[in-house]
């Protein structure tokens, strides 16, 4: 006969159904209950307040076990902060790359936000920018109207070609730029510069006339005569053999397609005539 036993949870004398199965509840309900921890009152460790907690917890929030860990790992200093004096620490490498003078943002915008006299440089009233704009070089005018004003306003040059005058930009003539009124005036003073002696220049690049180009073109029977190419729609070019845009003579000027014309142009590759389209200069 089975033998009645105390449940270790209740107190209460039960019999067990089975001899080999050593039970030590009455119920299930038993069972459960006696797993379940008491809920007991603890300290945070990292704020100090007090909370209640029914495991083997050791703080409040995540915020207090990872502001822990982190003084646990990296050692920290005290500060005193320069806007409102409150101590506060922070980590040790910040404090030695010269962090750490505030506590907070608030405290930070409360110390540049002194303001400084000054006088708007279009309408001349005063107005009072933060010391941080003028050190940067702002705080010219007071407001954004008198900044478009001025930006606006122009500036009286004279043009280097011809003399003329014209208005320009304060900021663009203080770049040097605005020598010139037209972009006739600058092409006139970049031909000038170059070397063009007794030759007719003109705003493409050529010397020559336009009839004098369709001669040479028919001539070389609108054919390339580098590559061979015909001109199929585009219109070769016509290049100086010599390079002196001063000398026309029909037996130094040759058609050319636009790609070995920049070839011997500018990469100043020699030129290969085909005997078979120039025999006189083979």
């Amino acid at each position: 006969m089975l033998e009645e036993r105390p449940c270790e949870h209740c107190g209460a004398r039960f019999v067990p159904v089975d001899r080999h199965m050593e039970r030590r509840f009455c119920s299930q309900s038993c069972a459960w209950a006696s797993q379940r921890r008491p809920a007991t009152p603890k300290t945070c460790k990292g704020c100090g307040q007090s909370f209640i907690t029914k495991g083997k917890r050791q703080f409040c929030c995540r915020r207090c076990a990872l502001s822990h860990r982190r003084q646990r790992k990296q050692p920290t200093e005290e500060r005193t902060c320069g806007g409102c004096g409150h101590i506060f620490r922070l980590p040790a490498w910040r404090a030695r790359q010269g962090e750490g003078r505030f506590c907070s943002l608030q405290c930070l915008g409360s110390t540049r936000k002194k303001a400084v006299e000054k006088c708007c440089e279009r309408c001349g009233l005063g107005f009072q920018p933060t010391a941080r704009a003028v050190e940067r070089g702002g705080g010219r005018f007071c407001s954004r109207e008198c900044f478009q004003a001025a930006r606006n306003q122009l500036v009286e040059r004279a043009c280097e070609q011809c003399g003329q005058t014209f208005r320009i930009r304060p900021s663009h003539a203080g770049d040097g730029r605005g020598r010139f009124c037209s972009r006739a005036c600058y092409a006139a003073y970049r031909h000038q510069q170059k070397r063009c002696l007794g030759a007719q220049t003109y705003t493409y690049g050529y010397p020559v006339n336009r009839t004098q180009r369709g001669e040479i073109r028919k001539r070389d029977r609108y054919v390339c005569q580098r590559c061979g190419v015909g001109q199929n729609g585009k219109t070769h070019h016509v290049h100086h053999i010599n390079g002196d845009k001063a000398d026309n003579r029909p037996e130094n000027l040759v058609t050319l397609c636009a790609s070995c014309h920049s070839k011997a142009t500018y990469a100043q590759n020699p030129l290969r005539l085909r005997p078979a389209y120039r025999p006189e200069l083979a």
